[in-house]
């Protein structure tokens, strides 16, 4: 069983294991959309599409007695938490608090309600129960600070399960991926309303001090991120297909560029020398401060040619009585 299955990891997950010839049932939030579309054409009778917001525990009820129907002669083995929302990436400052409480809703809220839920049926089978969780929720990374308290959460959620439910036999295992090409940015319509959203929320104070201009350089910083992502998700398959089916499965891995070295970074060096890497990654022009002094250097420029011009015309007014001032 499968959340978050409409697109990225999910909807890749679901097709690789149907095509391994597991039974699948896949968590979508919209049955009708182009994700669980294309699953219905391309995958095999062996894969059922749920309908499940996991902020909607009355629809978690009902997948679980779905779910729970169907394994009257067989036993569930594994389920996955990968339902997740990212949401606008920016300045803790800035973010709305309505951003915070949907991470946290769907990211940790909902994740903790799938696995009580679905935690009898796992401990029947002496199964598996799978988070995928991120490094934002390890490695403290600016703009991410509503998304990686959530996956933050949900990380210290999934170690005290594997303690606990180590007396019954369910393993307990976090996936922890770097960046991947997916979709969870949205689409640039998307990015663009969510950025006039926190613009719309912002004091006249704090929207003067950072200056639209922040926001917009942040975007492309952003999304040259996503662009340079890479789209092959074998090493996230891979890795969740070993903690299923393993007789020793791992209670941590981390696929993808820079999954293992970061966090170690983070946990082994000096904290100046963590905020030093990341300041240095931080392009010119992303900061206040430098599109501040841009601002003041263009305000500057335009001034003296205003100046300039100025006085080009006093000289040309007194050299030529035709030209006039007014």
């Amino acid at each position: 069983f499968k959340t978050g299955c409409d697109s990225g990891i999910g909807k890749a997950l679901a097709k690789h294991f149907d095509k391994l010839g597991f039974t699948v049932f896949a968590g979508v939030l919209n049955e009708k959309g182009p994700g669980p579309d294309e699953l219905r054409r391309s995958c095999s009778e062996r894969l059922s599409l749920i309908r499940l917001d996991v902020t909607d525990t009355t629809q978690i009820s009902q997948a679980y007695l779905q779910v729970k129907a169907y394994m009257a002669d067989t036993v569930l083995w594994g389920v996955v938490n990968n339902a997740g929302v990212l949401g606008y990436v920016t300045d803790a400052e800035v973010l709305p608090v309505t951003v915070y409480q949907k991470n946290m809703a769907v990211n940790f809220f909902g994740a903790v309600q799938v696995s009580k839920t679905f935690l009898p049926l796992l401990r029947h089978s002496k199964g598996r129960l799978i988070t995928i969780s991120s490094m934002a929720g390890e490695v403290p990374i600016p703009g991410f600070s509503s998304y990686g308290a959530s996956k933050a959460a949900l990380v210290c959620f999934a170690n005290v399960l594997r303690q606990e439910l180590f007396k019954w036999g369910v393993k307990v295992i976090n996936i922890q991926p770097s960046a991947f090409k997916t979709n969870i940015l949205g689409t640039i319509d998307e990015w663009v309303n969510n950025r006039n959203q926190v613009l719309s929320s912002l004091s006249p104070e704090i929207k003067n001090d950072y200056g639209e201009e922040y926001f917009i350089a942040s975007d492309d910083k952003w999304k040259k991120m996503m662009l340079d992502s890479p789209d092959n998700l074998k090493p996230v398959l891979n890795d969740v297909y070993h903690a299923l089916m393993a007789k020793f499965p791992e209670h941590l891995y981390r696929p993808g560029k820079g999954a293992w070295l970061i966090p170690f970074i983070h946990t082994y060096f000096p904290v100046y020398i963590n905020d030093f890497l990341i300041g240095e990654s931080e392009e010119l022009g992303s900061t206040p401060d430098d599109l501040y002094l841009h601002r003041l250097a263009s305000t500057v420029s335009l001034t003296f040619c205003s100046l300039h011009m100025s006085s080009d015309l006093v000289v040309q007014n007194e050299t030529s009585p035709h030209l006039s001032l007014n």
